[in-house]
């Protein structure tokens, strides 16, 4: 669907500003064609597991019951994981293969921990893999050093303003936070532009670098902060 989608707006930016109106609807309706086929072949437990199979059995259109979901907010959701899940996922991980690569010490630490952990495929699950520290150690080293989305996330502020930190933001002024800035600041990070995934790891370890304890850690936010932060953060 990713392919598909991105050769027809390719096509569709020579009509802008129309192909963002299109594009959004193209995006929908494929979402929703595609919802439609999955939920038409039923339950698929013990025979090929996805995303949807932990909701197929849990659709209620009056939306009403605990535990259910309407196939509007179904839509909705499955839309978003498309827009922000697979593209920065496929970025993030293929940056931490960069730059696991650029590092060999590194990168033959973490295969062999996993390898030392597993013996085959069939053992990496979502809950076997979370003992495996240094892994996550890169993971966050390298949403940090290189984010998949290097922007602001702009907001616009209400008519009336607002204080910040004791300044005065008028309304409608149009503001946001780079990630990448804050999260590469010198003032911030030990050796800010550098990669050391050592960084992220609890104290008790051995590998752990104590020279990163000034690190300020509430300066990474990859998924942003707040009630509206990413939803791939769960």
């Amino acid at each position: 669907m990713h392919a598909k989608y991105s050769t027809i707006r390719n096509c569709l930016s020579r009509f802008s500003p129309l192909n963002i109106f299109l594009g959004l609807f193209l995006l929908g309706r494929l979402t929703t064609d595609k919802i439609n086929r999955r939920l038409a072949r039923g339950d698929l437990t013990g025979v090929r597991s996805d995303l949807l199979s932990p909701l197929v059995g849990k659709l209620d259109e009056k939306g009403g019951a605990k535990g259910t979901i309407t196939k509007a907010e179904l839509t909705t959701n499955q839309l978003a994981f498309s827009i922000a899940d697979c593209q920065l996922t496929t970025v993030a991980l293929a940056t931490a293969t960069y730059l696991l690569l650029r590092d060999p010490p590194k990168w033959q630490r973490l295969v062999d921990k996993i390898r030392g952990q597993f013996t085959g495929n069939d053992q990496i699950t979502v809950q076997s893999t979370h003992g495996l520290g240094y892994l996550k150690a890169v993971i966050d080293e390298t949403m940090r050093f290189r984010h998949p989305t290097p922007i602001s996330l702009p907001r616009c502020m209400p008519p009336e303003g607002r204080t910040v930190d004791g300044q005065l933001i008028p309304g409608y002024t149009i503001i946001g936070v780079n990630l990448q800035n804050i999260q590469t600041t010198p003032t911030l990070w030990v050796e800010s532009h550098a990669f050391h995934p050592e960084r992220f790891l609890p104290g008790s370890d051995p590998r752990y670098d104590h020279r990163f304890g000034t690190d300020v850690k509430a300066a990474f936010m990859p998924f942003s902060a707040g009630p509206r932060n990413c939803q791939g953060s769960k």
